[in-house]
């Protein structure tokens, strides 16, 4: 591309990036990559002597850039074949001591601390092997004194973090890895950190960014609190820890949560306070430039590198450096320049979320803009006049908002779940209203030290708008219309989203009007076929991997859904709102017909309360059982206040409305439950047993019933023959008998229950009585989330994940 060298390139070795993740990782290795790349350089080099034509040496220079993000890829991904790399000792059965550097700033969560250790020594059965890689220390407990620098003896459980163990989970361990991190060390107890020394480290980060850094979230603490001090210290220097969901959330429900990323609105911010300091001092041209570009890199730095900061910084830096010396720069080439720095410093970025939003709004805006204000300018401003503020300033913001929700629109719906409808509005005020925060902000980080009474008053100002911005996007975002619920898009559906924009773009020419038609009717073409091929008419049942607790999601063929519990919920982790939402979303369902608490435990009803705030529900089905814990007692609260109808069933029950499937309700009887009291038999013994049919098919859904109410079921005889059983109580040795196993009869059991559990779920008895029924077992914690479908004839288990553990036996089943 003539005058943009650098977008083609990087579009090259982005693609090489990709390809090498997901065809090359396996089968090529980093020294081939090598040898491929010298190849096609030597080519280059001959076309560029011997051809001579620009076109040959152009596609092979655009070449060499696909093989070397190739070959970036794979010496990124290669690094944990050392022996010696942490990652070889997760997954040890017992706590270990581990000595390392700390390598980040604390991160303040609720109720724990999260800082990077930099590893240099294992202590294992008492002795001591050298271990080297990142790993991500959690300390439970309030604020922690740990400095970048210090050097550190922890002990406790060493495991990989958790990788995406459900479809549509967000995955964390790749997440981390983007980072440099592949382990996680779990400390219950800050007194089994034991300090070593200090003043480790890189001098400018342990002297001036790590000081800066503390030195602007001390000053946040000192004069504001609440969600207002969350949320700045989130603006100022990316620290978003302490940001409540709820707040979150609501940002993403008005589609204004870029706002909670450091990004390149904050490098503008940066970039003008600098100028502005620099105009004071009456520095000159050259020295203006240094001066900025050595205050862009120190927050670049503070920021923790964030991609969206590196790109906005990159760019800044290359429109400062041309217009210093005098020359037009490509705004294209800039991006594209960004781009391949950011992929060099780390590919893993390319497949994260953060940077694909941050490349993808500013190509929006580059790309949208104008044709935007072309197409509508005339029609707005015959309601508006051109030279007035809203002319001027109004519409340019309008359509900077328009373009960047139209060019991230796909990316929203997928990482979201979401399309918020008042973002183009919401943008209008609430952008502005930042881009006075976060000035106000930094301005009283550098008068505290100078003036703090005036810095005070400054922060009072700032909590006001904090204040304002804050309650107004939750208002916002609670109303019912301030977005809609939206399936993940497939890779066919974006591409066809952007191949129909860039059509639109261009229908003003006569030539691409022809081809837009065209584009649109094969597309329609292939969503009917798509349509017409799908299989119709399925009975699917998702078995969730929620850790220690429960969660199956039904479909049934006549479109209803039917979630039979959601996992546990606790103060750092709520299985409704980190695993089955994102399921949910992700398999398009914006209404459940029915929830089911089989009983009130909380590792099988904590998720409800957060999916009855989030989605239409039908009705409440539970077995009526009395409980006074406060966690089920706000279910209920909740429950009534979004107006869901609670039903108690018992043993003899059809639910009705799911047909041409049919639900029995099996347990319990009257004998196991009280209206008020505890249950005679226990919790566990009052769980709501269910039966699904589907034409031949049978699937059996225990909770947590235990020997007494097997022994009662066994009163329905062959009524009770199913194909797939859900085993009771997570396979403790209290369930699952030998009598009520010979009476069912599955050839499937599945085992919902969490790795490491402290309860040592499966029992070894009854995984041995499973197997002696001749049952295959399938353990959320081995192999993570199970898929099953029925066509009323037989059972096909759906391997939803690129790589699951090998289970021949099953997979033939």
């Amino acid at each position: 591309m003539r005058g943009k060298p650098a977008v083609p390139c990087c579009v090259a070795f982005a693609i090489g990036v990709a390809v090498s993740r997901y065809l090359l990782q396996d089968c090529v290795s980093a020294q081939t990559a090598w040898a491929a790349l010298g190849c096609c350089l030597v080519a280059v080099g001959i076309a560029a002597l011997l051809v001579r034509r620009v076109e040959v040496t152009g596609a092979l220079l655009v070449f060499s850039m696909m093989v070397a993000g190739a070959l970036r890829y794979l010496l990124a991904a290669g690094v944990t074949d050392d022996p010696k790399h942490i990652i070889h000792f997760t997954g040890l059965p017992f706590p270990v001591r581990l000595r390392g550097m700390v390598a980040s700033a604390p991160d303040q969560r609720e109720g724990r601390v999260l800082v990077t250790l930099q590893a240099s020594t294992l202590v294992v059965l008492g002795g001591e092997v050298p271990a080297h890689g990142k790993v991500l220390l959690s300390v439970q407990g309030g604020p922690s004194p740990l400095r970048y620098g210090d050097s550190l003896e922890v002990e406790g459980t060493l495991r990989l973090p958790r990788n995406r163990r459900n479809p549509g989970e967000f995955d964390y361990r790749e997440y981390l890895r983007a980072r440099g991190v592949h382990a996680v060390l779990a400390c219950r107890d800050a007194k089994n950190i034991r300090y070593l020394s200090g003043g480790h480290g890189a001098w400018l980060l342990r002297k001036v960014v790590y000081p800066v850094r503390e030195h602007m979230t001390s000053v946040v603490d000192r004069s504001l609190a609440g969600d207002e001090a969350a949320f700045l210290k989130g603006l100022l220097v990316g620290e978003r820890g302490e940001i409540r969901p709820e707040v979150r959330q609501a940002f993403a429900n008005t589609g204004v949560v870029h706002v909670l990323a450091v990004s390149g609105l904050h490098v503008g911010y940066v970039v003008l306070i600098a100028a502005s300091i620099c105009g004071v001092l009456r520095l000159p041209a050259g020295g203006r430039l240094l001066a900025i570009c050595a205050v862009l890199a120190l927050y670049v730095l503070v920021t923790e590198a964030r991609p969206p900061v590196v790109r906005a910084s990159i760019m800044a830096v290359l429109l400062l450096s041309g217009t210093a010396f005098r020359r037009v720069g490509n705004v294209w080439n800039s991006l594209a320049v960004a781009g391949l720095v950011v992929l060099l410093i780390n590919p893993f970025e390319l497949f994260q979320a953060g940077c694909q939003l941050s490349f993808a709004a500013v190509g929006s805006i580059l790309g949208l803009y104008r044709w935007l204000q072309r197409a509508f300018r005339g029609l707005l401003l015959s309601a508006v006049e051109k030279d007035s503020f809203w002319g001027t300033s109004v519409l340019p913001l309008f359509f900077v908002s328009l373009a960047a929700q139209l060019g991230t629109l796909p990316l929203t719906a997928y990482y979201f779940g979401r399309v918020p409808l008042l973002s183009i509005v919401a943008n209008l005020l609430v952008v502005p209203t930042v881009g006075v925060i976060v000035p106000l902000g930094y301005t009283t980080a550098l008068l505290a030290p100078l003036c703090w009474p005036l810095a005070k008053f400054y922060a009072a100002t700032n909590w006001l708008l904090l204040r304002c911005l804050i309650h107004g996007v939750e208002w916002v975002g609670s109303l019912p219309f301030a977005y809609v619920a939206y399936p993940r898009p497939r890779l066919m559906h974006a591409v066809a989203y952007y191949g129909l924009l860039v059509c639109f773009l261009h229908v003003r020419e006569a030539r691409w009007r022809a081809r837009t038609l065209i584009f649109v009717l094969a597309l329609a073409c292939l969503a009917v076929w798509a349509d017409a091929w799908r299989p119709r008419g399925r009975l699917e049942v998702t078995l969730l991997d929620v850790g220690q607790g429960d969660a199956v999601f039904l479909r049934f063929p006549n479109g209803k859904c039917l979630l039979v519990d959601a996992g546990p919920a606790d103060s750092t982790y709520d299985a409704g709102r980190q695993v089955v939402e994102p399921f949910l979303r992700h398999e398009g369902v914006r209404r459940l017909d029915g929830i089911v608490v089989t009983h009130p435990h909380s590792d099988h009803y904590g998720g409800v309360a957060h999916l009855l705030r989030q989605f239409p529900v039908g009705l409440l089905f539970e077995p009526g059982q009395e409980q006074q814990e406060p966690l089920y007692q706000e279910l209920l609260r909740v429950a009534d206040s979004v107006g869901v109808r609670r039903q108690i069933i018992r043993a003899g029950d059809e639910l009705t409305g799911w047909e041409p499937a049919q639900i029995f309700v099996l347990h319990p009887s009257e004998a196991f439950v009280r209206n008020s009291g505890p249950a005679p038999f226990g919790l566990n013994n009052c769980s709501l047993v269910l039966l699904v049919t589907f034409g031949k098919t049978r699937l059996l859904l225990t909770g947590d019933a235990e020997t007494p109410a097997e022994e009662a079921m066994l009163r329905f005889g062959p009524l009770l023959r199913s194909q797939v059983l859900k085993v009771a109580h997570h396979g403790s040795g209290g369930a699952s008998g030998e009598r009520f196993l010979a009476a069912v009869a599955p050839e499937l059991a599945l085992i919902s229950v969490g790795a490491r559990n402290p309860h040592h779920h499966p029992s070894p008895a009854t995984l041995a009585r499973i197997k002696k029924q001749g049952a295959h077992i399938w353990r959320t914690d081995h192999y993570a989330a199970a898929v099953l479908r029925s066509d009323a004839q037989h059972w096909e288990l759906v391997r939803w994940r690129r790589k699951l553990p090998p289970l021949p036996e099953l997979l033939a089943w």
